[in-house]
Order: structure tokens, then sequence, then C-alpha cells
């Protein structure tokens, strides 16, 4: 008898359920790395995500003729040196605090990011 069983082309990715990510933490997609159909290998990076409830924070320094340009509550796109702002575009934030100036002439704001 033979136990061999047969299948029609492609039923075996059509009868296939579609693979389903579940993260221990609320989070958001930020940008999908591949494309669809796109052949992938273990270790390969297809997303980058973040978590939702966690805010990042960022101290921006200030030149002193810059403080009139920036308010409170503002929104904001920042580039990064650690992040390749071609490929994936600017860090939007809003900023949360502008510094009052000082002796030393040193301003800066923060900005959720």
């Amino acid at each position: 008898m033979n136990d061999t069983v047969g299948f029609k082309e492609g039923q075996i990715f059509s009868d296939t359920p579609q693979l389903k990510i579940n993260a221990p933490n609320e989070a958001k997609v930020i940008k999908v790395l591949i494309k669809e159909g796109e052949e992938i290998k273990k270790g390969d990076i297809l997303t980058i995500i973040a978590p939702k409830k966690e805010a990042f924070c960022a101290k921006v320094i200030l030149d002193e003729k810059d403080l009139a340009y920036i308010k409170k509550g503002q929104e904001i796109n920042l580039k990064l040196d650690a992040y390749n702002y071609y490929r994936f575009g600017a860090v939007i934030g809003k900023i949360t605090y502008v510094s009052a100036s000082d002796v030393e002439k040193t301003f800066y704001c923060l900005a959720t990011i």
C-alpha cells in the first residue's frame, strides 16, 4: 500500500495559516524591512518595533538664537547620528520642556520621542 499523500500545486501554502507573532508587551511596528514574497533566512531582521507605552526623552542643546523658535508642546523632527536618517526618516518628538537662560549661556530642551 502506498502511503504517499498528493497535493495540488500551491495547496500547501494556501492551507497554511498566516504567521502570527505575539509580543510580551504592547508595541507598534515602526518599519517593515522586507517585501511580500521576499525570501528570508534565519537571523534576518524583518521589522523594527518599539514599545507603545514607553517614551524616550531626548535632551537637545540649543544656541541662544534658536530659543525663539522652540516652544513647549511643539512637534519636532530629530535627525540622530546613530539612526540612519536616509533609510528610516526622522524621529518624531514633542517638546516637553525648554530651559530658561542661565549664567553659562547653556540652553536645552527636552523632547519625548
